[in-house]
């Protein structure tokens, strides 16, 4: 009789839940959602944000309302969604840092970012571009590396800071280049581009969008961008292969990311807003501004593009040393 009584209670329970499910569907969103964006207010993140949030809120009929909240990272912000009701009503967008970098750098990460959360779609990607002072004695990346190889610690590379990706991909450069160069961490990008341009520093790591106007005035030497295709803003800066090292491939990337536990229906729903708003011409207009090419893929995908990304970087965080907290 117990044994019948449990049955028939988990059989009520898992159609109760399969008619819920329409349910969530229809009745989400109940009230404007917050998209936290973990990094201060004016940068690609948050502009990529709002230039998808007003497409999103169009779809959904509700606001979608960005909140920018930063610190450690983009783990604060980042903990924050993860510690949220799981309706769909609180969501983020998640960046290369947040999910991969800052957790494996960090020696007590506040979240797992494979568990804490449901990687709902990917939104856009952006190479890196190799920038160099102009009096650097290297024209692409098989002579930037054998410069590297012979003058070692003498080559100094600027970041944003200690454990960013930036200083990552230069401990990586010099992996693949057979050499040390010397790191000189800064208090965020604009100041390493500043030493870069004042031949203070001779390589670094950056975005397009954040240096393309001093490439163009040639301030700053781009040698490569690191994805297989050229970007647009810098058409004629060939890409890592084509510069001699066709394993360099690394970009900054965008998920957006739902609390774990967030039902399907809902998901589902956030899914296709985002890749309705990826496709509106208005939209990827602004994101081609920020050097950025839209995405847009299943959740499964998303996943394992996390999953993709966490097992490349995780042999380059552990052989640099680089630890926070």
């Amino acid at each position: 009789m117990i044994l019948a009584s449990s049955r028939r209670a988990l059989l009520a329970g898992a159609l109760a839940a399969a008619f819920a499910a329409p349910a969530l569907a229809q009745d989400f969103p109940s009230r404007p959602i917050t998209l936290v964006v973990p990094f201060a207010a004016g940068g690609s993140t948050d502009i990529t944000a709002r230039v998808i949030a007003e497409r999103m809120g169009a779809t959904l009929g509700q606001r979608v309302v960005v909140e920018n909240v930063a610190g450690a990272g983009g783990m604060t912000g980042s903990q924050r969604v993860a510690a949220a009701a799981p309706d769909g009503h609180t969501i983020l967008l998640g960046t290369i840092s947040t999910h991969v970098m800052a957790p494996m750098i960090s020696r007590s990460p506040p979240y797992d970012p494979m568990t804490a959360f449901v990687p709902v779609t990917t939104v856009g990607t952006s190479p890196f571009v190799v920038l160099v002072h102009p009096s650097v004695q290297a024209r692409n990346l098989t002579e930037l590396a054998a410069l590297v190889r012979s003058q070692g610690e003498r080559i100094t590379y600027g970041s944003a800071g200690m454990g960013t990706t930036g200083n990552m991909l230069g401990e990586w450069f010099g992996t693949l280049a057979g050499g040390k160069p010397t790191h000189v961490p800064y208090r965020g990008s604009g100041p390493a581009i500043q030493d870069l341009v004042a031949g203070n520093i001779q390589l670094l790591f950056d975005t397009v969008s954040a240096t393309v106007s001093q490439v163009r005035s040639g301030q700053l030497r781009a040698l490569a961008v690191t994805l297989p295709q050229r970007n647009e803003m810098l058409p004629d800066v060939p890409t890592s292969a084509e510069a001699g090292m066709p394993a360099f491939v690394a970009d900054v990337w965008t998920i957006l990311y739902a609390p774990a536990n967030t039902p399907a229906p809902i998901v589902e729903r956030l899914n296709a807003a985002v890749r309705s708003a990826l496709t509106d011409q208005g939209v990827r207009g602004r994101l081609a501004e920020l050097a950025t090419v839209p995405l847009g893929s299943t959740t499964a995908e998303a996943r394992a593009f996390m999953a993709a990304e966490t097992a490349k970087w995780r042999p380059v965080v552990e052989a640099s040393g680089v630890r926070t907290d």
